[in-house]
């Protein structure tokens, strides 16, 4: 017999996604834009935030963006804020770059 998948189960598996972006983390919030659109994502405190925050501070950034890239699950904001949340799962890069790279549009970070 044919085993019939179990949408259900196909649902709940979680999916990631690799983004660079400037990363800016400041009195407990962090925000993230990408690069490839300038999309702009609230950032959870959940996953590997631990990670990304401790690259941000040895960078000594103290609220300016730092060019960075995190594989990340995207879901939707039920609350306040930006439309959609990011929890990164692995930090992939950090730099100290306050910009997006030229192959990417011309960004101005905004909060």
């Amino acid at each position: 017999t044919q085993s019939i998948p179990d949408p259900m189960a196909a649902a709940s598996e979680e999916t990631t996604t690799e983004m660079t972006g400037l990363f800016r983390y400041m009195a407990d919030a962090a925000v993230f834009q990408r690069c490839s659109d300038g999309s702009r994502y609230a950032v959870s405190m959940a996953g590997d935030f631990k990670s990304a925050e401790a690259y941000y501070n040895r960078m000594e950034k103290y609220g300016a963006a730092a060019l960075m890239s995190f594989e990340v699950e995207v879901t939707k904001n039920t609350g306040e804020g930006l439309a959609e949340i990011i929890t990164i799962q692995k930090v992939n890069s950090s730099s100290y770059a306050e910009n997006c790279p030229d192959w990417s549009p011309k960004l101005r970070f905004e909060i």
